[in-house]
């Protein structure tokens, strides 16, 4: 006999109204993972504020990266055991103190310190949490479709952050910013958290027989996931190598003589496509199947950063042509890589083991972030670094096919349920 997880007719009111208010709660949680723009439009006026160049500003953010990345896991695990609703709301405020204290830090090491401690609430209140909620309440045929609206939440804050940075630091500066930053992790983690986030039921538990060939299947399966982990992980780092974009894009525009203003009107642009292409890229993975989703994201990051580095020099109608596809670029982390790990583990180890990934994604956006400062100290542009980075991703992207189709197969007598441990016989439903 093994232990399964009967399905969740889902038909009584009272569970759709939760599961509803989970899922906007989820996209809000993600909409404040598109906080970091405020970040890009701190770098001239905290270089002046703390006397450094573009290389030893970026050590700060590189410092929130590292320690997000040594939280992720460790936040994938806690959301196993514990209502995602509680770790949401003491991360919000770990990350909410720790902005405030940044806000006023007196020298840059105080603000690096503070960054650590932002950057461990930040990873319990941000991807993790918010797509955990949807593994959790979503167990159905269209997850990926939800994947994507959900993941559009990243878009719509963008395009409000795009609007309200620029006048805030031109009156409030380097703190002011910090400040809003602050007031806006608060509200998105710990008031969503108290107001729409709910923990999804305990799905009951039914005992069916489990033949032998089966078992060994099952075995089977368990002994190849180190494999597909060890590929979702090193896909993650080398794509995410250019995921520091979000974090200087401000600076990249206003370094190659965009206004102010008009930087925050291409940032409003590119969060406005993030809000359509990721439910679009949720739909095709479902309607259509993932090759074709990996060719076309291919050829975005292709023409996308790079575009941009060799012919931007020919107006600022590029930035408004090609920044459109760079959000499109964007999509892989929000929505198609919680897809592939989903469909490559199980439900029941997709938080850990997306915790994992989502550090790789750090860890590689932290060792970027210097390297766009330094392409910008030594070149005095971006553009080294926004070649490499898009060639990087593509790279990436093939990586995580191959981990994807390897995941298909280790994965295949458990379907998309738990591999620890459930036959599902030909009756099951979702």
């Amino acid at each position: 006999m093994t232990t399964v997880q009967a399905s969740e007719p889902a038909t009584d009111t009272r569970y759709k109204t939760q599961r509803l208010m989970s899922t906007v709660g989820a996209g809000i949680l993600m909409m404040l993972m598109s906080v970091g723009i405020g970040f890009g439009f701190t770098v001239q006026v905290g270089m002046e504020r703390f006397g450094v160049g573009a290389t030893q500003y970026s050590i700060w953010m590189s410092a929130f990266q590292l320690s997000c990345a040594l939280s992720y896991s460790a936040i994938g695990a806690l959301a196993r055991r514990f209502p995602v609703r509680n770790i949401v709301i003491v991360a919000g405020l770990l990350a909410t103190a720790s902005m405030t204290g940044m806000a006023f830090a007196p020298t840059f090491l105080w603000l690096s310190i503070g960054a650590v401690f932002f950057g461990i609430g930040f990873a319990g209140c941000g991807i993790v949490t918010a797509n955990a909620l949807i593994s959790q309440w979503h167990t159905h045929g269209r997850t990926g479709t939800v994947f994507g609206f959900v993941a559009s939440g990243v878009g719509v804050g963008g395009f409000v952050w795009g609007l309200i940075f620029p006048p805030v630091v031109s009156s409030g500066g380097f703190t002011g910013t910090m400040l809003l930053i602050a007031l806006i992790v608060f509200i998105c983690s710990v008031v969503n958290a108290l107001v729409l986030v709910r923990s999804a039921p305990a799905t009951p538990l039914i005992l069916t027989p489990e033949p032998a060939g089966h078992r060994n299947q099952r075995k089977a399966a368990l002994a190849g996931l180190g494999v597909v982990v060890a590929l979702l992980v090193a896909s993650s780092f080398i794509f995410a190598l250019e995921g520091g974009w979000p974090l200087v894009m401000a600076a990249v525009l206003q370094s190659n003589g965009i206004s102010l203003t008009t930087a925050g009107l291409m940032i409003s642009l590119w969060a406005l496509v993030a809000i359509v292409a990721k439910p679009i890229l949720g739909h095709i993975s479902d309607r259509v199947g993932m090759l074709p989703l990996f060719i076309l994201l291919a050829i975005i990051f292709i023409v996308s950063l790079p575009g941009m580095a060799l012919f931007g020099h020919l107006g600022e109608w590029v930035y408004f042509v090609l920044i459109p596809v760079v959000s499109l670029a964007m999509g892989v982390n929000g929505v198609v890589l919680p897809l592939v790990v989903l469909r490559s583990v199980g439900r029941s180890a997709f938080p850990q083991v997306y915790g994992f990934t989502l550090t790789a994604v750090s860890l590689a956006v932290a060792i970027s972030l210097p390297l766009w400062g330094l392409s910008r100290d030594l070149t005095g542009s971006y553009n080294a670094a926004m070649i490499c980075a898009g060639f990087a991703g593509v790279a990436g992207l093939a990586l995580l096919y191959v981990a994807r189709s390897v995941g298909r197969k280790k994965s295949a007598p458990t379907d998309e349920d738990d591999l620890s441990g459930a036959y599902v016989g030909a009756s099951k439903s979702e």
